[in-house]
């Protein structure tokens, strides 16, 4: 039972501080669910420096590896899996996405800023920037396409049997939705409400340089809306 695409809504709040956070998106980019994996993507800067986030769920107990390349291109991909057993980001060499993984990079290059847990499928926020200064990575450039392998499973030597293959941009696209105006104060989303066929997120920041909160709203299968509302 997939998730759907999560609706972000900013509340203004006033009297609150809060301090710059470590990822600013600037829109939501790539989007893909199935009955394995949901992941989000969205562009932006990572301690001021070009960036990607993806937001990646999972069932507990399993893994999902997330594979960068070139659009067009021959070269393996740069992996990165994220584990539900150690609650971690593992960051390969570059290396086809096919049978099991090996040599994990000796720089790991897949920031993890938060991760949360409802019922049985566990979150992983992690962001990479698009220069790593590191050989073993695919480097990211502004403006172009990248084909992203997907793929999941549950063993411990993450031999990936099959892979689905989606386009990631690193710029933003005009049909996606802006949130440029929100940076986050903390380190990443935190689960207040889980419910059957509802979850909540909430990340505390600014907009406009006012305090406010960023409230991510997902859906899933059969549900239509969400309503939340606050009081004192």
């Amino acid at each position: 039972m997939g998730l759907l695409p999560t609706i972000n809504v900013i509340l203004l709040l006033f009297g609150v501080s809060s301090v710059a956070g470590q990822f600013t998106a600037d829109c939501r980019g790539l989007s893909y669910s199935d009955n394995d994996v949901t992941v989000y993507s969205s562009v932006g800067t990572l301690g001021g420096a070009s960036a990607v986030l993806f937001e990646v769920s999972v069932a507990e107990g399993s893994w999902a590896a997330l594979g960068l390349r070139p659009t067009g291109s021959m070269v393996g991909y740069d992996v990165y899996v994220c584990d539900t057993s150690i609650v971690s980001v593992v960051d390969f060499n570059i290396q086809q996405m096919s049978g099991p993984l090996s040599t994990p990079d000796s720089q790991q290059d897949g920031n993890l800023l938060s991760s949360n847990s409802s019922q049985g499928i566990m979150t992983f926020y992690f962001a990479r920037l698009f220069d790593t200064n590191d050989v073993n990575d695919v480097q990211l450039v502004g403006g172009s396409s990248y084909a992203l392998g997907i793929a999941t499973g549950n063993d411990t030597s993450y031999d990936i049997q099959s892979t689905q293959t989606v386009t990631l941009n690193t710029f933003c696209d005009t049909s996606a939705p802006a949130i440029n105006s929100f940076i986050a104060a903390c380190d990443g989303p935190s689960t207040i409400v889980s419910a059957n066929g509802l979850q909540v997120n909430s990340v505390v920041g600014t907009v406009n340089n006012m305090p406010a909160l960023l409230f991510e709203i997902s859906l899933y299968a059969g549900n239509t809306w969400a309503a939340i509302g606050l009081r004192d």
